[in-house]
């Protein structure tokens, strides 16, 4: 396809946004994405902002769950400016992991 049709996003452009440059080689033994999991991203919010009192969810990105599978990862900022990682289960939106982070 000619330069000019092809979209700026799109693999074979160095540097274009979304693109990741891997230094591995041929790929073999890097890490494979995380599943994305079934419990939907709002729904990981909400669970997330619920898990520290008057938290806000910063980010959140989908990781892999121990034993398999899917899960959110969210960092929350609390009322009073702690960061918290709060990891909630892609299957059922339980808190499984709720860490203090910067000290």
């Amino acid at each position: 396809m000619p330069e000019r049709f092809r979209h700026p996003d799109a693999p074979g452009l160095p540097g274009a946004p979304g693109r990741s440059e891997r230094r591995e080689g041929s790929g073999k033994g890097g890490q494979a994405p995380a599943p994305l999991p079934s419990l939907s991203i709002g729904d990981a919010a909400g669970k997330a902002a619920a898990a520290v009192p008057d938290g806000k969810v910063e980010s959140l990105r989908a990781v892999a769950q121990e034993g398999g599978g899917g899960a959110w990862l969210a960092v929350v900022l609390g009322p009073d400016g702690v960061r918290h990682a709060v990891t909630v289960s892609g299957t059922d939106g339980t808190i499984t992991g709720n860490t203090t982070l910067g000290g």
